[in-house]
């Protein structure tokens, strides 16, 4: 898809961030964590994710990110910590 084309794309995001399983932890707490029983809510705050996430993806992926429409976003733990986006572009009126 051309750049020019992806700019005027309205979009939808999912974002995921993944926080390190601390070490400390027992090995119960810490599989719990892998499975997603276990939720960080530890900084930083989602929202200030989502932040840095969509200036940085401002005139690559979208021209402005009110172009967003639709977001997902969840934090997890992971023995990898990472930042996942998936962006789908949708038909608007």
């Amino acid at each position: 898809m051309s750049q020019s084309i992806l700019r005027r794309a309205t979009q939808k995001a999912r974002t995921r961030r993944d926080t390190l399983i601390p070490s400390s932890w027992s090995k119960k707490r810490q599989e719990a964590a892998r499975v997603g029983q276990t939720m960080p809510v530890v900084k930083p705050d989602i929202d200030n994710c989502v932040k840095g996430i969509f200036d940085a993806l401002n005139k690559i992926a979208w021209n402005d990110d009110n172009q967003v429409v639709s977001l997902l976003t969840q934090k997890f733990y992971s023995d990898k910590p990472r930042i996942e986006i998936r962006l789908r572009e949708v038909e608007v009126a």
